[in-house]
């Protein structure tokens, strides 16, 4: 390998959590992941001062316990690049949660999995994923314009889907709701994140809600990019 060659850096994790049984379970899977570098599993009180010590990329945070949101907006006002991920939410709070705390780039269902958080961490953590705020996309008129013209791509199916992703169902639950198979549901996912050149489903969510803001002539939450809002895929 060529000296200047600078190979992608492993994404440094911070799992916050008081239910020590499920955080390490949890510290001990994503610490054999390829990408992915756990550097700490603390309790709640100690999030905002082991967050200032190691610099974490991530943080999985459980927004279940009743200081979770709090701790939340700490590590936000603390690491304003920091992306937080909130574990142990109802899945229809995911808007909620970012609208309390801009760095929520994401939310696994109080039912979700250790597989559903790996997939959502995959997500982040791929190319280009994990930035600094400068690097985000700006809202503007243009990308408005670009992200409404990529949902009028769409078939009257995948926008149907992408309604349903909006409002937080799975996958599986999409598949119930349309009484169509699972695997039908991924590829409509899949094609509905290509056509809105998105990462995930929480931004395709995101760029459904600003676009129907700029059809009620309804301002947006903020005049700049607040980041993607994942929602785990079950």
């Amino acid at each position: 390998m060529p000296a200047s060659a600078n190979p992608p850096r492993n994404a440094r994790i911070l799992i916050v959590s008081d239910m020590r049984l499920f955080s390490e379970a949890l510290g001990l899977r994503l610490g054999q992941h390829q990408g992915m570098s756990v550097v700490a599993v603390v309790e709640c009180d100690a999030a905002l001062s082991v967050a200032a010590d190691l610099e974490p990329d991530i943080a999985l945070l459980d927004v279940g316990e009743l200081e979770g949101l709090a701790i939340a907006q700490g590590l936000a006002a603390q690491h304003p690049d920091l992306q937080i991920v909130a574990i142990g939410a109802p899945a229809s709070a995911g808007a909620a949660l970012a609208a309390a705390c801009p760095t929520i780039v994401g939310v696994i269902p109080r039912e979700g999995s250790i597989d559903d958080v790996v997939d959502l961490l995959e997500r982040l953590t791929a190319a280009s994923a994990v930035h600094a705020a400068e690097e985000r996309r700006p809202i503007g008129k243009e990308a408005r314009a670009s992200a409404a013209d990529a949902k009028d791509a769409l078939t009257a199916r995948e926008q149907e889907i992408l309604q349903l992703i909006e409002r937080g169902l799975s996958n599986k639950e999409i598949a119930r709701r349309l009484r169509i198979e699972l695997g039908t549901v991924k590829n409509h996912v899949h094609n509905v994140l290509q056509k809105l050149q998105v990462r995930g489903r929480g931004e395709a969510a995101h760029s459904m809600r600003k676009r129907s803001a700029a059809d009620h002539g309804e301002a947006l939450d903020s005049p700049i990019d607040r980041g993607p809002l994942a929602l785990a895929a079950k």
